[in-house]
């Protein structure tokens, strides 16, 4: 339904969240819902977006506000993913469907970046 609905102009950056506008990915980080994550990261949503109360990416609301360091990682290496293949364009990129082996694991391992603290 997601892919149909994306196919005929949705739009994946949309900033619709449930209690405040934000990005669905920051909806997800509550839901720790990777799958859905996966799906939205796969077919394009920025991951740069920042909500408008604390200035902050989806990575930022796992790190502080669900205070998921794995979540946090995972959402930092698969931003890392999508800029390398973004400057590897002769490198082959699998498509959602063989994205799954491929994806970031979630390790226990953490880095902070500023940009990415909810400010208060």
């Amino acid at each position: 339904m997601a892919d149909f609905l994306l196919e005929h102009g949705a739009d994946i950056n949309t900033n619709w969240s449930s209690h405040e506008p934000a990005s669905i990915l920051h909806e997800l980080v509550f839901h720790a819902n990777y799958d859905a994550m996966r799906f939205l990261i796969d077919r394009g949503i920025d991951m740069t977006i920042e909500d408008y109360r604390w200035n902050s990416t989806a990575r930022g609301w796992a790190l502080y506000a669900a205070r998921d360091e794995n979540m946090a990682r995972w959402l930092e290496d698969a931003q890392q993913q999508r800029e390398q293949r973004a400057l590897s364009p002769s490198r082959s990129v699998p498509g959602p469907a063989g994205a799954r082996n491929t994806w970031p694991g979630r390790d226990t391992s953490t880095q902070t970046h500023a940009s990415d603290r909810v400010r208060r």
